[in-house]
């Protein structure tokens, strides 16, 4: 059996709310930072499960890890929003 390496995303939310008066009794502004995978860790696809091809001589390239998937990089959105 063949095992993968772990998966480890960490994400982090902060927000700030802010009392608009000139809106009335229920104006706000509310703003929003989202950090996904802060620690910008990769995580790799699973090792080649192809142990022996069609002859019976192992491959060369048996339990090797090829990439990491396109999508694991550092993202950071920020929001800002008008309630009234």
């Amino acid at each position: 059996m063949l095992r993968g390496p772990g998966f480890a995303g960490w994400d982090f939310a902060i927000g700030k709310d802010t009392k608009l008066g000139f809106l009335g009794e229920a104006g706000i502004l509310r703003f929003r930072a989202e950090f996904f995978n802060v620690l910008n860790h990769p995580d790799f696809l699973l090792p080649n499960w192809q142990v022996v091809g069609f002859a019976p001589v192992p491959l060369p390239t048996a339990g090797i890890i090829s990439g990491t998937p396109l999508n694991n990089q550092r993202e950071i959105q920020l929001t800002m929003r008008v309630e009234f």
